[in-house]
């Protein structure tokens, strides 16, 4: 998407590109990164901060791009992340965190939102903990490259004084990581963030372009027969100042000339002089409010008199608005496309195939100005609303996919909207706010609402919200378990169990402890497990859901397998299969990827026929996480059955499918089973690196010591079998107090791995070993046998000559 504040700044730098800059540049950018563009009048700053940026110097400093608004800093910043020496250092390396997107979020909660702008343009790789500064380090961390961010419109994070420490120390994170070069651009006039020791190249605000930039940049948006002798005239009247020379630009488009566009440009500022007296014409925000104004009053949108409702509604939308809902989002305001079209050409909006936005600039003259007409708001978050009404339900619900799919689209904007409405008109929002929760349970998961929610309903009058309450506890818990952070998602449910026994609604309650079950058997607490399943069963058979029947039998037949108990697993999970209802297709399936997980050790084949079949229904019904555990189980099958291409592939794909669903958990399941696949294979080495990155991943998530010790293991396992029995036993021993600590491992189990540790090594792998062990000596040998071989074959010859002339001499 192309930053608000680069459009209408579209000005050529002229660079020489050698045949490998252009196929770097013919590559695909980073999703994160604006669109490349034309820049006018730029050249030697981009050049400059390029040449700061490659160059190679014991201090990190950083760029600032400071100056006014209209003045083309975003631009700046495109050209130079988008240079071919900087493409060519840092490759898709290359972020871009557009902070105008939290200008409509509370001043204390902006630091917060930045960091979760900067982990979006990262793409991390885990983003189970809520601390987002810890997923970030484990990201740059374990991805140690050159790296380049730029965040644009800073000055939304930096100016608000209750927000600016909490920035600072942002920024002051990001600058401890040597390999990681910052870009900011800001109108204000100081960098920030240098008493905290964060350090900045020098340069000077950017200046209003020159006159022959102007011309150039003017002239490449007008036509030609609209540009008379007065162009320089309307240049100098704004100052030379990118935004409204686009601005003015449009006009000409309109068949007026310069002459024309100048005498309206005059007598604007004379009326704005006369009613404001102490006005100073030389501060050039009012030069842009003049732009701005003069262009809503040409003669295109005085013909649209609803364009400018329109942009005040997409003004009030930190996303933009997309093109494909336009008329569903304001239907009062009729062919909503063509006044659309008029603002494009008036360059108060981009031309954009999928999303209209508009300049930072236009967008706060816009929210300052004009006031939105309450039907027009209404109609706003009418549609906002019910596509997250829709999105609310559970798989198996018709259009289920679809209805999340449309939300997902729309999520930027449609959580802005709520959690404004949570704050203002709570009553009316609280509903959809859980609606919201349930969406982000099935779709990928975030916090900002469903923890605000359960603040706000705390803070209700008592008795006020005591049917809230505990529904709100039961969303929070559950994206927490999502997330994979089990403690947090545990207290949550505890509390929602204790309120719905309270309010006798054990159904719900029920609902709560099979969550909380689930996390036991996943932390690898399986006696807890087997009671908190049977115990939520028995509540569900007593209201006859048999839905939830079924998922605690499965659980409970999961559990079985987790230990080892194939047969009692298998029993289970056919119990499950029979209490679901016979048109409850999702519950059937549920129990037939379920089922190909129990098979997959002693009957792949089946296993992978029904994960095969589980996923094709996923895939068509929802939910995409289930879909992404039926390749992920079919995966371990196809390697178990020895398709290890075939599983490499499926165990890449599942992990990118989590990754995108935010599921760290399972992340770390695909790389264990990776590195599983390796051992089966004989790859160790492999093998091993990818046990310690599954290690390492666990280790991030909270509550997920039962897998850390697991992945241990597997790699004591690989040290002993590539004849490294002392690693092996160190490993073994951090495993052992680890797994003992969770009640996960028996004291035999402990000997028993100790003792056969020699054992493990491979005698190919321990002949490899002692030859390189012993290679020095090897070699000494080698070079002394050669050496004795061609002294004697020498000594020979000598006696064989001395013979020789022994015998002639006789003859």
């Amino acid at each position: 998407m192309m930053p608000a504040g680069a459009v209408f700044v579209a000005v050529v730098v002229r660079l020489v590109v050698t045949p490998t800059d252009r196929k770097i540049l013919l590559s695909s950018p980073p999703p994160s990164l604006p669109p490349a563009l034309l820049i006018y009048g730029r050249n030697e700053f981009i050049q400059t901060a390029v040449g700061k940026v490659l160059q190679r110097s014991e201090v990190k400093k950083h760029i600032a791009i400071r100056g006014g608004p209209g003045m083309g800093k975003t631009a700046a910043a495109t050209g130079i992340v988008h240079h071919p020496h900087i493409v060519q250092h840092f490759g898709n390396a290359r972020h871009w965190v557009d902070c105008r997107e939290a200008s409509d979020v509370a001043d204390g909660l902006k630091a917060r939102k930045l960091l979760e702008f900067i982990s979006d343009s990262l793409d991390l790789d885990l983003t189970a903990s809520s601390d987002c500064r810890k997923n970030i380090k484990y990201f740059l961390d374990n991805n140690d490259v050159p790296r380049i961010i730029v965040l644009d419109n800073f000055e939304t994070m930096w100016e608000p004084p209750s927000a600016q420490e909490e920035s600072e120390g942002i920024l002051t994170f990001l600058a401890r990581f040597p390999r990681l070069t910052i870009i900011i651009t800001t109108r204000n006039a100081h960098d920030p963030a240098t008493h905290r020791g964060v350090l900045w190249h020098q340069f000077g605000s950017i200046q209003p372009l020159s006159l022959d930039a102007s011309r150039m940049l003017f002239t490449s948006l007008s036509p030609s027969r609209s540009i008379d002798d007065r162009l320089d005239d309307i240049l100098h009247a704004v100052d030379y100042i990118p935004l409204p020379i686009v601005l003015m630009a449009s006009s000409a488009q309109e068949n007026y000339t310069t002459s024309m566009i100048l005498g309206i440009w005059n007598r604007g500022v004379s009326k704005y002089n006369e009613s404001q007296p102490r006005n100073d014409d030389s501060d050039p925000m009012n030069r842009l409010d003049h732009s701005i104004a003069m262009s809503l009053k040409g003669p295109l949108i005085k013909s649209n008199p609803k364009a400018p409702e329109l942009l005040r509604i997409i003004a009030g939308l930190p996303a933009g608005i997309g093109r494909k809902n336009l008329q569903r989002i304001v239907p009062l305001i009729h062919d909503v496309e063509r006044v659309a079209a008029v603002l494009i050409r008036t360059s108060l909006l981009m031309n954009s195939p999928d999303v209209l936005q508009m300049h930072s600039t236009i967008r706060y003259h816009m929210l300052r100005n004009y006031a939105l007409d309450a039907s027009y708001k209404e109609s706003v978050q009418t549609f906002y609303f019910q596509l997250i009404h829709n999105a609310g339900g559970n798989p198996g619900t018709q259009d289920f996919l679809e209805h999340i799919h449309s939300l997902s689209d729309e999520e930027t904007n449609a959580e802005t909207l709520l959690l404004d409405a949570l704050e203002h008109n709570f009553s009316t929002a609280v509903s959809i706010s859980l609606d919201y929760s349930n969406y982000l349970r099935w779709n990928v998961p975030r916090l900002d609402v469903p923890k605000r929610a359960l603040e706000l309903i705390r803070n209700q009058p008592l008795g006020g919200a005591d049917s809230w309450l505990p529904l709100a506890l039961l969303r929070l818990g559950t994206i927490y378990l999502i997330l994979d952070d089990f403690p947090k998602a545990i207290e949550a449910l505890q509390e929602a169990v204790d309120l719905y026994e309270k309010l006798n609604h054990l159904s719900w309650a029920a609902q709560a402890q099979l969550l909380l079950a689930d996390i036991a058997r996943l932390r690898g607490e399986h006696s807890g497990a087997f009671q908190l399943y049977s115990e939520a069963y028995n509540r569900f058979e007593d209201v006859d859901d048999a839905h939830h029947m079924a998922a605690c039998l499965r659980g409970t037949g999961i559990t079985h397998f987790q230990v080892n108990r194939l047969s009692e697993a298998l029993e289970m999970n056919s119990a499950a299969q029979k209490t679901c209802s016979p048109d409850d297709y999702a519950c059937i399936t549920d129990c037939e990827r379920e089922l190909g997980r129990i098979y997959r050790a002693h009957n792949q084949t089946e296993s992978i026929r029904l994960s095969a079949k589980a996923r094709d229904y996923y895939l068509i019904h929802g939910p995409q996480r289930h879909a992404s555990l039926a390749l992920y189980q079919k995966s371990i099958a196809l390697y178990l059955q020895g398709d290890y291409n075939e599983a490499d592939v499926g165990l890449n794909d599942a992990f990118q499918e989590f990754k995108f669903l935010r599921n760290d958990g399972q992340m770390g399941y695909c790389i264990f089973h990776l590195a599983e696949m390796n051992k089966m294979r004989g790859t160790y080495r492999n093998g091993l690196e990818l046990y310690h990155r599954s290690e390492t991943m666990f280790e991030h998530m909270p509550g997920n010591k039962y897998m850390v010790g697991v992945s241990l293991l597997g790699q004591a396992k690989l040290y002993a079998k590539l004849c490294q029995p002392d690693k092996g036993r160190q490993v073994y021993n951090s495993a052992h107090t680890l797994l003992r600590e969770l009640n996960a491992i028996d004291e035999a189990t402990v000997a028993n791995d100790i003792q056969n540790i020699n054992d493990m090594c491979e005698p190919a792998i321990w002949r490899r070993n002692m030859i390189f062990r012993h290679l020095p000596l090897i070699l000494a040998c080698m070079i002394l046998c050669s050496l004795l071989v061609r002294w004697r074959s020498r000594h020979q010859k000598e006696k064989k000559q001395d013979r020789s002339l022994e015998l002639g001499r006789q003859g």
